[in-house]
């Protein structure tokens, strides 16, 4: 059998990539064909949404702990508000399940599901919250709700997810 080259000596990766990304934008406008023309730009609009979620969810995905999941799947379940305290509590019950023995910033990993909005914090109008200065109250977002479904979806495990 004679080995024969896959790609020309004169094709640079650009070039290789040049050339997929014409292939995939020729998928997109034939498939843009067969839709009518008033319902193109709704059409591009809402892929272009669905891949930038995509996009999104995957990367989120690489970089959140497992114990920050089961925070928002908690949330989720019992669709309710939860205290800073009570969230410390089960912060502090993930490090003992999950035998972490380096210290892990509560703070820090807390801000990071409100950092990109995966719960937010709900000031609390509650009297004796203030008097008692009792912070805030956190609920899951939309976006954590739909997150939470992706990863479902895509048959990822949220448990074998570092801390």
């Amino acid at each position: 059998m004679t080995k024969k080259a896959v790609y020309s000596p004169e094709d640079t990766v650009q070039t290789i990539n040049d050339r997929y990304l014409e292939n995939v934008k020729k998928t997109v406008k034939d498939a843009l064909e067969k839709i009518p023309e008033k319902d193109r730009i709704d059409a591009l609009v809402k892929d272009d949404a669905i891949f930038r979620i995509f996009s999104d969810f995957e990367a989120l995905y690489r970089i959140v702990f497992g114990s920050q999941l089961d925070l928002l799947m908690e949330l989720y379940t019992t669709n309710t508000y939860m205290f800073k305290y009570d969230i410390k509590k089960l912060f502090d019950e993930q490090i003992i399940k999950r035998k972490i023995d380096f210290d892990v910033d509560f703070d820090r990993w807390l801000s990071f599901l409100i950092t990109f909005e995966l719960i937010k914090e709900e000031p609390n109008s509650d009297s004796l919250s203030a008097l008692l200065s009792v912070s805030g109250t956190y609920r899951i977002t939309d976006k954590g709700i739909a997150f939470l479904t992706f990863i479902a979806n895509r048959g990822y495990d949220m448990k074998s997810v570092g801390l």
